[in-house]
């Protein structure tokens, strides 16, 4: 359950930032033995007005980065393990820099976000609260470059939400609620709507939920009502936008259906493409077009059931483009 909520994480923050920056999710640093941090984030300039909607999340990532999520409490070594990533990918761009003729770059900041306060690490490397941020934000020094976000000691209100949909537990339920009371339309909303419903049925796959998992499908429970609402009226708008261009009755009817149906699969597609991507990256286009051809809200669970436990992405292509999604 544990990698769920890590994956929900990353999934939230690659759909938060591509505004404002370059998002290099699992991006590899080379070493003796290959490792990758979760997040390497590299902003645009002039992007200014898009990163305020984001709050912390937009203040933390005003400068090249790496964003760590950890999904429990880290202990020294976790530390240590991603200082090294941050110091090795800051050499390597440093390095190529100098190949390219090109400035000095900036210091790399490392941010770990972790779920629970890592009092070790705290009072062990002597990280102090950060002067003129909220509670939950720590660090050493400026060119230490590092800063810690503990999740749970964040204030709950709106310009830490999109970071706190970044925890698990109490928190992410706290935030859920929180999300829910936002208007329509809310950039909260537009970027970790679709990453929760899609969790919400890998975790519905589960045959023997946990405690955290029931507590996740209650607390999403509306997302999911507000999803299905939202994909059932644009298919009536469109049924009605096609019935208007037919002057039959019978062309307006089928006009009306077959807006419903492509409403619904707009929004089934999106869950089902950031199923696929959490494994495999992004789905292939005749991937794509296939199952968008023969998805329904009947057969959903079929198909994300081959997207949850297929072994391949191949495997993935043939049965799409070959069969269905039962197993």
């Amino acid at each position: 359950m544990q990698e769920r909520y890590g994956q929900l994480a990353k999934k939230i923050v690659s759909r938060a930032l591509p505004a404002i920056g370059t998002v290099y999710l699992e991006h590899e640093i080379p070493l003796t033995d290959a490792q990758s941090a979760d997040v390497y984030f590299v902003p645009e300039p002039g992007k200014d007005s898009a990163r305020v909607p984001l709050g912390w999340l937009g203040r933390m990532t005003d400068a090249p980065c790496l964003l760590e999520m950890i999904q429990s409490t880290p202990g020294p070594r976790t530390v240590r393990g991603n200082i090294r990533k941050q110091l090795t990918l800051d050499h390597n761009r440093l390095l190529e820099a100098g190949k390219g003729n090109q400035p000095e770059p900036s210091l790399l900041h490392l941010w770990m976000v972790s779920a629970g306060r890592p009092r070790d690490v705290l009072e062990g490397y002597e990280y102090r609260p950060h002067d003129g941020w909220p509670p939950g934000f720590w660090r050493r020094s400026r060119l230490d470059a590092v800063g810690i976000v503990v999740l749970s000691e964040l204030p709950r209100r709106r310009d830490t939400l999109l970071l706190r949909l970044l925890g698990r537990g109490r928190v992410l339920q706290d935030a859920i609620a929180d999300l829910r009371a936002l208007p329509d339309g809310a950039v909260e909303r537009e970027v970790a709507h679709a990453p929760l419903v899609a969790l919400r049925f890998e975790v519905k796959q589960d045959p023997t939920p946990d405690a955290e998992a029931r507590e996740f499908l209650m607390a999403t429970q509306d997302l999911y009502e507000q999803w299905e609402s939202r994909t059932r009226a644009e298919g009536r708008q469109e049924g009605r936008q096609e019935g208007r261009q037919e002057g039959r009755q019978e062309g307006r009817q089928e006009g009306r259906q077959e807006g419903r149906q492509e409403g619904r699969k707009e929004g089934i597609m999106a869950s089902l493409g950031i199923t696929y991507q959490s494994r495999f990256g992004a789905m292939p286009e005749p991937v794509r077009e296939a199952l968008q051809e023969k998805v329904t809200l009947e057969n959903l669970s079929d198909w994300l059931s081959l997207l949850l436990s297929a072994a391949s992405p191949e495997d993935i292509a043939r049965r799409v483009l070959n069969g269905n999604g039962k197993r």
